[in-house]
Protein backbone atom coordinates (compact mmCIF):
# COMPACT_ATOMS: atom_id res chain seq x y z
CA UNK A 1 0.00 0.00 0.00
CA UNK A 2 1.03 3.60 -0.44
CA UNK A 3 3.06 4.85 2.56
CA UNK A 4 2.70 8.59 2.01
CA UNK A 5 0.16 8.90 4.80
CA UNK A 6 0.90 6.07 7.24
CA UNK A 7 -0.98 7.38 10.26
CA UNK A 8 -4.23 5.44 10.89
CA UNK A 9 -7.42 7.35 10.21
CA UNK A 10 -10.98 7.05 8.90
CA UNK A 11 -11.75 8.56 5.52
CA UNK A 12 -15.38 9.72 5.29
CA UNK A 13 -17.28 8.83 2.09
CA UNK A 14 -20.76 10.29 2.72
CA UNK A 15 -22.02 7.68 5.16
CA UNK A 16 -19.34 5.09 4.47
CA UNK A 17 -15.85 5.14 5.96
CA UNK A 18 -12.52 3.64 4.94
CA UNK A 19 -10.57 2.37 7.95
CA UNK A 20 -7.00 2.67 6.72
CA UNK A 21 -5.54 1.11 9.85
CA UNK A 22 -7.51 -2.13 9.50
CA UNK A 23 -7.90 -2.03 5.70
CA UNK A 24 -11.70 -2.17 5.84
CA UNK A 25 -14.77 -0.45 4.39
CA UNK A 26 -17.45 0.36 6.97
CA UNK A 27 -21.08 1.36 6.45
CA UNK A 28 -23.02 4.01 8.39
CA UNK A 29 -23.46 1.71 11.43
CA UNK A 30 -19.83 0.58 11.46
CA UNK A 31 -20.41 -2.87 9.92
CA UNK A 32 -17.85 -4.20 7.44
CA UNK A 33 -18.84 -4.01 3.76
CA UNK A 34 -17.43 -6.89 1.74
CA UNK A 35 -15.22 -6.17 -1.28
CA UNK A 36 -12.98 -8.32 -3.40
CA UNK A 37 -9.34 -8.12 -2.22
CA UNK A 38 -8.10 -6.05 -5.17
CA UNK A 39 -11.08 -3.69 -5.00
CA UNK A 40 -10.52 -3.15 -1.26
CA UNK A 41 -6.80 -2.53 -1.73
CA UNK A 42 -7.58 -0.09 -4.55
CA UNK A 43 -10.12 1.76 -2.38
CA UNK A 44 -7.63 2.07 0.49
CA UNK A 45 -4.98 3.35 -1.91
CA UNK A 46 -7.33 6.03 -3.28
CA UNK A 47 -8.53 6.95 0.23
CA UNK A 48 -4.96 7.24 1.50
CA UNK A 49 -4.40 9.76 -1.31
CA UNK A 50 -7.78 11.50 -1.08
CA UNK A 51 -7.99 14.56 -3.32
CA UNK A 52 -5.03 13.49 -5.44
CA UNK A 53 -5.33 12.22 -9.01
CA UNK A 54 -3.94 8.68 -9.09
CA UNK A 55 -2.60 7.67 -12.48
CA UNK A 56 -3.94 4.42 -13.97
CA UNK A 57 -0.50 2.85 -14.32
CA UNK A 58 0.38 3.67 -10.71
CA UNK A 59 -2.84 2.02 -9.51
CA UNK A 60 -2.26 -1.07 -11.64
CA UNK A 61 1.34 -1.36 -10.46
CA UNK A 62 0.56 -1.00 -6.75
CA UNK A 63 -2.61 -3.11 -6.57
CA UNK A 64 -1.77 -5.88 -9.05
CA UNK A 65 1.87 -6.27 -8.05
CA UNK A 66 3.88 -8.44 -10.43
CA UNK A 67 0.86 -9.36 -12.56
CA UNK A 68 0.18 -8.30 -16.12
CA UNK A 69 -3.40 -7.03 -16.26
CA UNK A 70 -5.25 -4.66 -18.56
CA UNK A 71 -7.23 -1.53 -17.75
CA UNK A 72 -10.32 -3.76 -17.70
CA UNK A 73 -9.34 -5.11 -14.26
CA UNK A 74 -9.04 -1.54 -12.95
CA UNK A 75 -12.39 -0.50 -14.43
CA UNK A 76 -14.11 -3.56 -12.94
CA UNK A 77 -12.61 -2.88 -9.50
CA UNK A 78 -13.70 0.79 -9.64
CA UNK A 79 -17.21 -0.39 -10.59
CA UNK A 80 -17.27 -2.81 -7.62
CA UNK A 81 -16.25 0.02 -5.26
CA UNK A 82 -18.85 2.45 -6.62
CA UNK A 83 -21.60 -0.12 -6.16
CA UNK A 84 -20.44 -0.86 -2.61
CA UNK A 85 -20.48 2.82 -1.53
CA UNK A 86 -23.59 3.86 -3.52
CA UNK A 87 -21.59 6.14 -5.80
CA UNK A 88 -23.52 5.61 -9.04
CA UNK A 89 -23.29 9.36 -9.71
CA UNK A 90 -19.47 9.26 -9.46
CA UNK A 91 -19.40 12.01 -6.84
CA UNK A 92 -17.00 10.19 -4.51
CA UNK A 93 -14.65 8.54 -7.00
CA UNK A 94 -14.15 10.85 -9.96
CA UNK A 95 -12.85 9.64 -13.32
CA UNK A 96 -10.13 11.90 -14.72
CA UNK A 97 -10.20 11.32 -18.50
CA UNK A 98 -7.04 9.76 -19.96
CA UNK A 99 -5.32 9.92 -16.58
CA UNK A 100 -6.89 7.98 -13.73
CA UNK A 101 -9.11 8.44 -10.68
CA UNK A 102 -9.48 10.80 -7.73
CA UNK A 103 -11.31 10.10 -4.47
CA UNK A 104 -13.16 13.03 -2.88
CA UNK A 105 -13.32 12.81 0.90
CA UNK A 106 -16.52 14.17 2.47
CA UNK A 107 -15.81 16.81 5.15
CA UNK A 108 -19.00 17.60 7.10
CA UNK A 109 -19.72 21.33 7.65
CA UNK A 110 -18.71 22.82 10.97
CA UNK A 111 -21.53 23.14 13.48
CA UNK A 112 -22.03 26.62 14.84
CA UNK A 113 -21.28 26.93 18.53
CA UNK A 114 -23.14 28.94 21.18
CA UNK A 115 -21.06 32.03 20.48
CA UNK A 116 -22.02 32.16 16.80
CA UNK A 117 -25.55 30.72 16.71
CA UNK A 118 -28.34 32.85 18.22
CA UNK A 119 -30.86 31.07 20.44
CA UNK A 120 -33.96 29.94 18.58
CA UNK A 121 -37.03 32.08 19.25
CA UNK A 122 -39.93 30.12 20.74
CA UNK A 123 -42.94 30.65 18.41
CA UNK A 124 -45.37 29.33 21.00
CA UNK A 125 -44.45 31.88 23.66
CA UNK A 126 -47.74 33.22 25.10
CA UNK A 127 -46.86 35.01 28.33
CA UNK A 128 -47.24 38.78 27.83
CA UNK A 129 -44.69 39.72 30.50
CA UNK A 130 -42.00 37.66 28.67
CA UNK A 131 -42.78 39.54 25.50
CA UNK A 132 -42.62 42.88 27.32
CA UNK A 133 -39.24 41.92 28.79
CA UNK A 134 -37.90 41.33 25.29
CA UNK A 135 -38.27 45.12 24.72
CA UNK A 136 -36.79 46.47 27.99
CA UNK A 137 -37.36 50.06 29.06
CA UNK A 138 -34.19 51.72 30.18
CA UNK A 139 -34.92 54.68 32.45
CA UNK A 140 -33.14 57.85 31.32
CA UNK A 141 -31.10 59.97 33.72
CA UNK A 142 -33.94 62.44 33.95
CA UNK A 143 -37.65 61.74 33.67
CA UNK A 144 -38.99 62.16 30.13
CA UNK A 145 -41.94 64.25 29.11
CA UNK A 146 -45.39 62.58 29.54
CA UNK A 147 -45.86 62.56 25.75
CA UNK A 148 -42.61 60.62 25.33
CA UNK A 149 -43.65 58.17 28.04
CA UNK A 150 -46.96 57.53 26.26
CA UNK A 151 -45.18 56.96 22.93
CA UNK A 152 -42.80 54.43 24.50
CA UNK A 153 -45.68 52.49 26.10
CA UNK A 154 -47.50 52.40 22.72
CA UNK A 155 -44.37 51.02 21.04
CA UNK A 156 -43.99 48.22 23.61
CA UNK A 157 -47.62 47.09 23.30
CA UNK A 158 -47.58 47.30 19.50
CA UNK A 159 -44.61 44.94 19.58
CA UNK A 160 -46.48 42.66 21.95
CA UNK A 161 -49.62 42.58 19.73
CA UNK A 162 -47.61 41.61 16.64
CA UNK A 163 -45.75 38.81 18.40
CA UNK A 164 -48.86 37.53 20.15
CA UNK A 165 -50.75 37.27 16.85
CA UNK A 166 -47.73 35.67 15.17
CA UNK A 167 -47.56 33.07 17.94
CA UNK A 168 -51.23 32.18 17.54
CA UNK A 169 -50.85 31.79 13.75
CA UNK A 170 -47.87 29.47 14.23
CA UNK A 171 -49.92 27.29 16.59
CA UNK A 172 -52.81 27.13 14.13
CA UNK A 173 -50.45 26.36 11.24
CA UNK A 174 -48.74 23.56 13.16
CA UNK A 175 -52.09 22.02 14.04
CA UNK A 176 -53.19 22.21 10.42
CA UNK A 177 -49.99 20.50 9.27
CA UNK A 178 -50.43 17.72 11.82
CA UNK A 179 -54.01 17.14 10.67
CA UNK A 180 -52.93 17.11 7.02
CA UNK A 181 -50.17 14.61 7.77
CA UNK A 182 -52.58 12.31 9.60
CA UNK A 183 -55.06 12.44 6.72
CA UNK A 184 -52.26 11.67 4.23
CA UNK A 185 -51.05 8.65 6.23
CA UNK A 186 -54.55 7.19 6.35
CA UNK A 187 -55.07 7.84 2.63
CA UNK A 188 -51.67 6.48 1.72
CA UNK A 189 -52.24 3.28 3.65
CA UNK A 190 -55.56 2.76 1.88
CA UNK A 191 -54.15 3.68 -1.52
CA UNK A 192 -51.01 1.54 -1.44
CA UNK A 193 -52.59 -1.59 -0.01
CA UNK A 194 -50.24 -4.55 0.20
CA UNK A 195 -46.54 -3.95 -0.51
CA UNK A 196 -45.21 -4.97 -3.94
CA UNK A 197 -44.18 -8.64 -4.28
CA UNK A 198 -40.54 -9.62 -4.02
CA UNK A 199 -38.58 -9.37 -7.27
CA UNK A 200 -41.55 -7.68 -8.95
CA UNK A 201 -40.66 -5.72 -12.09
CA UNK A 202 -42.11 -4.22 -15.24
CA UNK A 203 -40.04 -4.02 -18.43
CA UNK A 204 -41.07 -0.87 -20.27
CA UNK A 205 -40.86 -1.06 -24.08
CA UNK A 206 -37.28 -0.32 -25.10
CA UNK A 207 -37.03 2.87 -27.14
CA UNK A 208 -35.83 2.72 -30.73
CA UNK A 209 -33.20 5.47 -30.67
CA UNK A 210 -32.01 5.00 -34.26
CA UNK A 211 -34.49 7.54 -35.62
CA UNK A 212 -35.73 4.98 -38.16
CA UNK A 213 -39.31 3.93 -37.36
CA UNK A 214 -38.92 0.81 -39.52
CA UNK A 215 -36.57 -0.56 -36.83
CA UNK A 216 -39.13 -0.39 -34.02
CA UNK A 217 -39.53 -4.15 -34.23
CA UNK A 218 -35.94 -4.63 -33.02
CA UNK A 219 -36.55 -2.67 -29.81
CA UNK A 220 -39.89 -4.46 -29.33
CA UNK A 221 -38.31 -7.89 -29.71
CA UNK A 222 -35.57 -7.05 -27.20
CA UNK A 223 -38.28 -5.94 -24.74
CA UNK A 224 -40.21 -9.17 -25.19
CA UNK A 225 -37.16 -11.40 -24.84
CA UNK A 226 -35.90 -9.59 -21.73
CA UNK A 227 -39.36 -9.98 -20.18
CA UNK A 228 -39.27 -13.73 -20.84
CA UNK A 229 -35.74 -14.09 -19.47
CA UNK A 230 -36.56 -12.19 -16.28
CA UNK A 231 -39.62 -14.36 -15.68
CA UNK A 232 -37.26 -17.36 -15.49
CA UNK A 233 -35.59 -15.98 -12.36
CA UNK A 234 -36.83 -18.08 -9.46
CA UNK A 235 -39.43 -16.19 -7.42
CA UNK A 236 -39.72 -13.26 -9.82
CA UNK A 237 -43.00 -11.48 -10.62
CA UNK A 238 -42.83 -9.86 -14.07
CA UNK A 239 -45.66 -7.78 -15.52
CA UNK A 240 -46.87 -9.26 -18.81
CA UNK A 241 -45.75 -7.71 -22.08
CA UNK A 242 -49.35 -6.84 -23.03
CA UNK A 243 -49.69 -4.49 -20.08
CA UNK A 244 -46.17 -3.12 -20.48
CA UNK A 245 -46.68 -2.26 -24.16
CA UNK A 246 -49.66 -0.02 -23.35
CA UNK A 247 -47.01 2.48 -22.17
CA UNK A 248 -45.08 2.42 -25.44
CA UNK A 249 -44.20 5.90 -26.67
CA UNK A 250 -45.66 7.59 -23.60
CA UNK A 251 -43.92 9.81 -21.06
CA UNK A 252 -44.62 8.20 -17.69
CA UNK A 253 -43.86 9.00 -14.07
CA UNK A 254 -41.95 5.89 -13.03
CA UNK A 255 -42.93 6.13 -9.36
CA UNK A 256 -46.61 6.48 -10.26
CA UNK A 257 -46.29 3.63 -12.76
CA UNK A 258 -44.70 1.32 -10.18
CA UNK A 259 -47.46 2.20 -7.71
CA UNK A 260 -50.21 1.56 -10.25
CA UNK A 261 -48.78 -1.84 -11.22
CA UNK A 262 -47.68 -2.65 -7.64
CA UNK A 263 -44.09 -3.52 -8.57
CA UNK A 264 -40.81 -2.69 -6.88
CA UNK A 265 -38.68 -2.13 -9.95
CA UNK A 266 -38.93 -0.63 -13.43
CA UNK A 267 -36.54 -1.54 -16.26
CA UNK A 268 -36.22 0.76 -19.24
CA UNK A 269 -33.75 1.08 -22.09
CA UNK A 270 -32.90 2.03 -25.66
CA UNK A 271 -31.85 0.14 -28.79
CA UNK A 272 -29.89 1.71 -31.65
CA UNK A 273 -29.38 -0.49 -34.72
CA UNK A 274 -26.88 0.66 -37.35
CA UNK A 275 -24.59 -0.92 -39.94
CA UNK A 276 -21.90 -1.15 -37.28
CA UNK A 277 -24.11 -3.24 -34.99
CA UNK A 278 -26.24 -2.67 -31.91
CA UNK A 279 -25.88 -0.15 -29.09
CA UNK A 280 -28.20 -1.00 -26.21
CA UNK A 281 -28.67 0.75 -22.87
CA UNK A 282 -30.60 -0.54 -19.86
CA UNK A 283 -31.52 1.16 -16.59
CA UNK A 284 -33.07 -0.29 -13.41
CA UNK A 285 -35.13 2.15 -11.33
CA UNK A 286 -36.40 1.79 -7.75
CA UNK A 287 -40.17 2.12 -8.10
CA UNK A 288 -40.59 3.51 -4.58
CA UNK A 289 -37.94 6.23 -4.52
CA UNK A 290 -37.51 6.73 -8.26
CA UNK A 291 -33.73 6.50 -7.86
CA UNK A 292 -31.46 4.70 -10.32
CA UNK A 293 -30.17 1.36 -9.00
CA UNK A 294 -28.14 0.24 -12.01
CA UNK A 295 -27.37 1.17 -15.60
CA UNK A 296 -25.23 -0.35 -18.31
CA UNK A 297 -24.59 -0.22 -22.06
CA UNK A 298 -23.87 -3.01 -24.54
CA UNK A 299 -22.20 -2.75 -27.93
CA UNK A 300 -22.63 -5.73 -30.26
CA UNK A 301 -20.84 -6.07 -33.61
CA UNK A 302 -23.10 -6.34 -36.63
CA UNK A 303 -21.32 -9.46 -37.88
CA UNK A 304 -22.08 -11.50 -34.75
CA UNK A 305 -23.52 -14.88 -35.66
CA UNK A 306 -26.50 -16.63 -34.14
CA UNK A 307 -29.70 -15.32 -32.59
CA UNK A 308 -28.83 -11.74 -31.68
CA UNK A 309 -32.17 -11.18 -29.91
CA UNK A 310 -31.75 -14.09 -27.53
CA UNK A 311 -28.09 -13.23 -26.93
CA UNK A 312 -28.89 -9.61 -26.06
CA UNK A 313 -31.78 -10.58 -23.76
CA UNK A 314 -29.63 -13.13 -21.94
CA UNK A 315 -26.78 -10.70 -21.47
CA UNK A 316 -29.03 -7.94 -20.08
CA UNK A 317 -30.72 -10.42 -17.75
CA UNK A 318 -27.41 -11.78 -16.47
CA UNK A 319 -26.19 -8.27 -15.73
CA UNK A 320 -29.47 -7.40 -14.04
CA UNK A 321 -29.92 -10.57 -12.00
CA UNK A 322 -27.22 -9.73 -9.47
CA UNK A 323 -28.50 -6.16 -9.07
CA UNK A 324 -32.01 -7.43 -8.31
CA UNK A 325 -30.75 -9.92 -5.73
CA UNK A 326 -28.71 -7.24 -3.96
CA UNK A 327 -31.60 -4.75 -4.03
CA UNK A 328 -33.98 -7.37 -2.61
CA UNK A 329 -31.51 -8.30 0.12
CA UNK A 330 -31.34 -4.65 1.21
CA UNK A 331 -35.16 -4.45 1.24
CA UNK A 332 -35.59 -7.64 3.28
CA UNK A 333 -32.88 -6.66 5.78
CA UNK A 334 -35.15 -3.80 6.91
CA UNK A 335 -37.94 -6.18 7.96
CA UNK A 336 -38.46 -6.79 11.68
CA UNK A 337 -39.66 -10.37 11.06
CA UNK A 338 -38.27 -11.56 7.72
CA UNK A 339 -39.93 -14.55 6.06
CA UNK A 340 -38.06 -17.62 4.84
CA UNK A 341 -37.85 -16.17 1.32
CA UNK A 342 -36.38 -12.90 2.68
CA UNK A 343 -33.66 -14.75 4.60
CA UNK A 344 -32.87 -16.85 1.54
CA UNK A 345 -32.47 -13.67 -0.54
CA UNK A 346 -30.15 -12.16 2.10
CA UNK A 347 -28.13 -15.38 2.15
CA UNK A 348 -27.85 -15.48 -1.62
CA UNK A 349 -26.63 -11.88 -1.65
CA UNK A 350 -23.91 -12.90 0.82
CA UNK A 351 -23.10 -15.94 -1.31
CA UNK A 352 -22.59 -13.71 -4.34
CA UNK A 353 -20.06 -11.74 -2.25
CA UNK A 354 -18.49 -14.83 -0.64
CA UNK A 355 -14.86 -13.70 -0.79
CA UNK A 356 -13.79 -15.04 2.60
CA UNK A 357 -14.73 -17.66 5.17
CA UNK A 358 -16.68 -15.26 7.40
CA UNK A 359 -18.99 -14.11 4.60
CA UNK A 360 -19.53 -17.69 3.40
CA UNK A 361 -20.45 -18.75 6.94
CA UNK A 362 -22.86 -15.82 7.24
CA UNK A 363 -24.52 -16.94 4.00
CA UNK A 364 -24.78 -20.45 5.44
CA UNK A 365 -26.36 -19.10 8.64
CA UNK A 366 -29.00 -17.17 6.68
CA UNK A 367 -29.83 -20.15 4.43
CA UNK A 368 -30.13 -22.38 7.51
CA UNK A 369 -32.45 -19.93 9.27
CA UNK A 370 -34.60 -19.72 6.11
CA UNK A 371 -34.89 -23.54 6.04
CA UNK A 372 -35.72 -23.69 9.75
CA UNK A 373 -38.61 -21.30 9.13
CA UNK A 374 -39.77 -23.31 6.09
CA UNK A 375 -38.26 -26.78 5.62
CA UNK A 376 -39.97 -26.96 2.20
CA UNK A 377 -38.06 -23.94 0.86
CA UNK A 378 -36.36 -25.77 -2.00
CA UNK A 379 -34.66 -22.63 -3.29
CA UNK A 380 -32.87 -22.03 0.02
CA UNK A 381 -31.74 -25.68 0.06
CA UNK A 382 -30.53 -25.38 -3.54
CA UNK A 383 -28.57 -22.25 -2.59
CA UNK A 384 -27.10 -23.81 0.57
CA UNK A 385 -25.54 -26.80 -1.24
CA UNK A 386 -22.97 -24.92 -3.42
CA UNK A 387 -22.20 -22.64 -0.49
CA UNK A 388 -21.37 -25.70 1.64
CA UNK A 389 -19.23 -27.20 -1.15
CA UNK A 390 -17.22 -23.97 -1.17
CA UNK A 391 -16.82 -24.13 2.61
CA UNK A 392 -15.63 -27.76 2.39
CA UNK A 393 -13.23 -27.34 -0.51
CA UNK A 394 -11.91 -23.78 -0.28
CA UNK A 395 -12.32 -22.74 3.36
CA UNK A 396 -11.28 -25.96 5.11
CA UNK A 397 -14.58 -26.54 6.96
CA UNK A 398 -14.67 -30.25 7.96
CA UNK A 399 -17.20 -32.32 6.02
CA UNK A 400 -18.65 -33.85 9.15
CA UNK A 401 -21.11 -33.33 11.98
CA UNK A 402 -24.10 -31.01 11.61
CA UNK A 403 -23.00 -29.38 8.36
CA UNK A 404 -22.59 -32.78 6.67
CA UNK A 405 -26.06 -33.75 7.91
CA UNK A 406 -27.43 -30.55 6.37
CA UNK A 407 -25.62 -31.28 3.11
CA UNK A 408 -27.14 -34.77 2.86
CA UNK A 409 -30.57 -33.51 3.94
CA UNK A 410 -30.60 -30.89 1.18
CA UNK A 411 -29.58 -33.47 -1.44
CA UNK A 412 -32.33 -35.86 -0.29
CA UNK A 413 -34.90 -33.03 -0.39
CA UNK A 414 -34.04 -32.08 -3.98
CA UNK A 415 -33.91 -35.72 -5.09
CA UNK A 416 -37.45 -36.14 -3.72
CA UNK A 417 -38.95 -33.40 -5.87
CA UNK A 418 -41.15 -34.44 -8.79
CA UNK A 419 -39.36 -32.03 -11.13
CA UNK A 420 -36.25 -29.92 -10.73
CA UNK A 421 -35.89 -26.31 -11.82
CA UNK A 422 -32.57 -24.76 -12.84
CA UNK A 423 -31.66 -24.05 -9.20
CA UNK A 424 -32.20 -27.67 -8.27
CA UNK A 425 -30.14 -29.02 -11.16
CA UNK A 426 -27.32 -26.58 -10.41
CA UNK A 427 -27.25 -27.60 -6.74
CA UNK A 428 -27.26 -31.33 -7.48
CA UNK A 429 -24.52 -30.84 -10.07
CA UNK A 430 -22.38 -29.25 -7.37
CA UNK A 431 -23.23 -32.02 -4.91
CA UNK A 432 -22.34 -34.78 -7.42
CA UNK A 433 -19.07 -32.98 -8.13
CA UNK A 434 -18.24 -33.05 -4.43
CA UNK A 435 -19.14 -36.75 -4.34
CA UNK A 436 -16.84 -37.48 -7.29
CA UNK A 437 -19.78 -38.35 -9.57
CA UNK A 438 -18.83 -35.99 -12.37
CA UNK A 439 -20.75 -37.74 -15.16
CA UNK A 440 -23.98 -37.09 -13.23
CA UNK A 441 -22.90 -33.51 -12.53
CA UNK A 442 -22.51 -32.90 -16.26
CA UNK A 443 -25.96 -34.40 -16.90
CA UNK A 444 -27.55 -31.90 -14.49
CA UNK A 445 -25.76 -28.99 -16.19
CA UNK A 446 -26.91 -30.17 -19.61
CA UNK A 447 -30.48 -30.34 -18.27
CA UNK A 448 -30.18 -26.68 -17.28
CA UNK A 449 -28.99 -25.76 -20.78
CA UNK A 450 -31.89 -27.65 -22.32
CA UNK A 451 -34.23 -25.37 -20.34
CA UNK A 452 -32.26 -22.27 -21.35
CA UNK A 453 -29.22 -22.43 -23.69
CA UNK A 454 -28.09 -19.05 -22.32
CA UNK A 455 -28.19 -19.97 -18.61
CA UNK A 456 -24.94 -18.32 -17.56
CA UNK A 457 -24.67 -20.26 -14.29
CA UNK A 458 -24.68 -23.50 -16.28
CA UNK A 459 -22.25 -22.13 -18.86
CA UNK A 460 -19.92 -20.84 -16.16
CA UNK A 461 -19.69 -24.17 -14.28
CA UNK A 462 -19.91 -26.63 -17.19
CA UNK A 463 -16.20 -26.23 -18.11
CA UNK A 464 -14.97 -27.73 -14.83
CA UNK A 465 -17.24 -30.76 -15.25
CA UNK A 466 -16.00 -31.22 -18.82
CA UNK A 467 -12.38 -31.09 -17.60
CA UNK A 468 -13.08 -33.63 -14.85
CA UNK A 469 -14.65 -35.92 -17.45
CA UNK A 470 -11.55 -35.76 -19.67
CA UNK A 471 -12.98 -33.23 -22.13
CA UNK A 472 -10.73 -30.22 -21.51
CA UNK A 473 -10.71 -29.04 -25.15
CA UNK A 474 -14.51 -28.71 -25.10
CA UNK A 475 -14.41 -26.57 -21.94
CA UNK A 476 -12.75 -23.51 -23.52
CA UNK A 477 -15.52 -22.43 -25.97
CA UNK A 478 -18.16 -22.92 -23.26
CA UNK A 479 -16.25 -20.65 -20.87
CA UNK A 480 -15.88 -18.03 -23.60
CA UNK A 481 -19.63 -18.00 -24.23
CA UNK A 482 -20.19 -17.43 -20.50
CA UNK A 483 -17.74 -14.51 -20.60
CA UNK A 484 -19.66 -12.92 -23.46
CA UNK A 485 -23.03 -13.31 -21.79
CA UNK A 486 -22.01 -12.14 -18.33
CA UNK A 487 -18.82 -10.02 -18.48
CA UNK A 488 -19.46 -8.50 -15.02
CA UNK A 489 -20.58 -11.69 -13.29
CA UNK A 490 -19.58 -11.74 -9.58
CA UNK A 491 -18.10 -15.21 -10.24
CA UNK A 492 -16.29 -14.26 -13.45
CA UNK A 493 -13.05 -15.48 -11.89
CA UNK A 494 -14.50 -19.01 -12.29
CA UNK A 495 -14.57 -18.95 -16.06
CA UNK A 496 -11.17 -17.26 -16.15
CA UNK A 497 -9.75 -20.02 -13.98
CA UNK A 498 -11.54 -22.87 -15.77
CA UNK A 499 -10.12 -21.59 -19.08
CA UNK A 500 -6.65 -21.58 -17.49
CA UNK A 501 -7.23 -25.06 -16.05
CA UNK A 502 -8.36 -26.43 -19.41
CA UNK A 503 -5.20 -25.12 -21.09
CA UNK A 504 -3.16 -26.63 -18.25
CA UNK A 505 -4.68 -30.06 -18.85
CA UNK A 506 -3.97 -29.68 -22.58
CA UNK A 507 -0.32 -28.82 -21.87
CA UNK A 508 -0.68 -25.30 -23.31
CA UNK A 509 1.16 -23.56 -20.49
CA UNK A 510 1.59 -20.09 -21.97
CA UNK A 511 -2.16 -19.75 -22.50
CA UNK A 512 -2.73 -21.16 -19.01
CA UNK A 513 -0.53 -18.43 -17.50
CA UNK A 514 -2.49 -15.64 -19.23
CA UNK A 515 -5.86 -16.83 -17.93
CA UNK A 516 -4.75 -17.78 -14.41
CA UNK A 517 -3.13 -14.36 -13.94
CA UNK A 518 -6.44 -12.80 -14.96
CA UNK A 519 -8.35 -15.06 -12.56
CA UNK A 520 -6.07 -14.19 -9.66
CA UNK A 521 -6.25 -10.47 -10.50
CA UNK A 522 -10.06 -10.61 -10.44
CA UNK A 523 -10.31 -12.52 -7.18
CA UNK A 524 -7.24 -13.49 -5.15
CA UNK A 525 -7.72 -17.12 -4.10
CA UNK A 526 -5.21 -19.94 -4.10
CA UNK A 527 -6.36 -22.22 -6.95
CA UNK A 528 -5.03 -20.05 -9.82
CA UNK A 529 -1.67 -19.95 -8.03
CA UNK A 530 -1.51 -23.77 -8.10
CA UNK A 531 -1.73 -23.81 -11.89
CA UNK A 532 0.59 -20.80 -12.20
CA UNK A 533 3.33 -22.60 -10.25
CA UNK A 534 2.95 -25.61 -12.58
CA UNK A 535 2.85 -23.50 -15.75
CA UNK A 536 5.83 -21.29 -14.85
CA UNK A 537 7.82 -24.42 -13.98
CA UNK A 538 6.88 -26.12 -17.25
CA UNK A 539 7.93 -22.98 -19.17
CA UNK A 540 11.27 -22.89 -17.34
CA UNK A 541 10.58 -19.56 -15.62
CA UNK A 542 11.96 -20.61 -12.23
CA UNK A 543 11.98 -17.08 -10.77
CA UNK A 544 8.25 -16.54 -11.32
CA UNK A 545 7.56 -20.09 -10.18
CA UNK A 546 9.39 -19.41 -6.89
CA UNK A 547 7.58 -16.10 -6.25
CA UNK A 548 4.20 -17.67 -7.04
CA UNK A 549 4.96 -20.69 -4.86
CA UNK A 550 5.67 -18.32 -1.97
CA UNK A 551 2.30 -16.59 -2.49
CA UNK A 552 0.54 -19.96 -2.67
CA UNK A 553 2.02 -21.27 0.57
CA UNK A 554 1.23 -17.98 2.32
CA UNK A 555 -2.44 -18.24 1.29
CA UNK A 556 -2.74 -22.01 1.82
CA UNK A 557 -0.01 -23.12 4.29
CA UNK A 558 -1.24 -26.73 4.35
CA UNK A 559 -1.18 -27.12 0.58
CA UNK A 560 0.63 -30.21 -0.68
CA UNK A 561 0.39 -32.62 -3.60
CA UNK A 562 -1.02 -35.20 -1.19
CA UNK A 563 -3.71 -32.75 -0.08
CA UNK A 564 -4.58 -32.12 -3.74
CA UNK A 565 -4.83 -35.85 -4.45
CA UNK A 566 -6.93 -36.47 -1.34
CA UNK A 567 -9.69 -34.29 -2.80
CA UNK A 568 -10.36 -37.16 -5.27
CA UNK A 569 -11.89 -34.73 -7.75
CA UNK A 570 -12.16 -37.32 -10.52
CA UNK A 571 -11.43 -40.95 -11.34
CA UNK A 572 -11.57 -40.39 -15.11
CA UNK A 573 -8.39 -41.95 -16.63
CA UNK A 574 -7.84 -39.08 -19.10
CA UNK A 575 -8.11 -36.54 -16.27
CA UNK A 576 -5.75 -38.55 -14.04
CA UNK A 577 -3.12 -38.76 -16.80
CA UNK A 578 -3.34 -35.04 -17.59
CA UNK A 579 -3.23 -33.90 -13.96
CA UNK A 580 -0.23 -36.12 -13.17
CA UNK A 581 1.85 -35.07 -16.20
CA UNK A 582 0.95 -31.39 -16.42
CA UNK A 583 0.30 -30.39 -12.80
CA UNK A 584 1.55 -32.71 -10.08
CA UNK A 585 4.88 -33.44 -11.82
CA UNK A 586 5.59 -29.72 -12.23
CA UNK A 587 4.54 -28.97 -8.66
CA UNK A 588 7.15 -31.49 -7.49
CA UNK A 589 9.83 -29.81 -9.61
CA UNK A 590 8.88 -26.46 -8.05
CA UNK A 591 9.42 -27.89 -4.56
CA UNK A 592 5.81 -28.21 -3.41
CA UNK A 593 5.78 -30.80 -0.60
CA UNK A 594 4.51 -34.25 -1.47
Amino acid sequence: MNEQNPQPRLVNLRGYKVDLQHQALLNEVGATVELRPQALELLCLLANNAGKVMEKQELLTQVWKGLFVTDDSLVQAIGDIRRAIDDQSHQIIRTVPRRGYRLIEHVPGAVAGPDTEPPAENPFEAVPMDLVEEVPYLAPASAPEPALQAAHVATVYASFDQKWLAGKWVIWLAALLLMTGAVYLVWNKQATGTPPPRLSIVVLPFVNSSGDASKDYIADSVTEDVTVQLSRIKGSFVIGRGTAFTYKGKAVDLKALAKDLNVRYVLKGTVDRSDAGYHITAQLVDGVSGSNLWADALDIAGDKKGDIRQWVAARITNLLRVQLVQAEAIQSAKLASPASEDLDMQGYSKYLACYNKETCLEAHRLFTKAIELDPQNSTARAHRIPNMVGLFQNEGVPQSGEILAQFNSDIAHLEGLVALDANGHRALARARYRQGRNEEALQHINAMLEMDPNDVDALRTKPVYLILNGQAAEAIPVARKAMELSPKDPFRDDYYFYTCHAYMHLGKFKEAVDWCEKAFATFSYFWPLVDLVSAYTALGDTDKAAVTKEKLMAMKPDFSIGWYKALKLSSNPIWLKEIEENSWANLRKAGIPE
